[in-house]
């Protein structure tokens, strides 16, 4: 398994995996297009993908806000 930091045209891939686990996803809201594209170029936030050749299977999102932090 290798880490990678995830891009937004790998928004599509977050998805899946996010379906495939059976998380309830907000496409219209907190998970649209346009939410997550912003979401990571906060500088407080960081989206790291679990890739098994070359397929992305899991998703950590880091979140800090200068004294604490999260992984979602």
């Amino acid at each position: 398994m290798e880490f990678k930091k995830l891009k937004f045209c790998n928004y599509d891939s977050i998805i899946e995996v996010w379906e495939r686990s059976g998380l309830p996803i907000k496409k219209f809201g907190r998970d649209s297009r346009k939410n997550i594209q912003e979401q990571m170029k906060d500088d407080h936030l960081l989206f790291l993908g679990a890739f098994e050749n070359n397929k992305l299977i899991g998703v950590i999102i880091v979140n800090h806000e200068g004294r604490k932090g999260w992984i979602n």
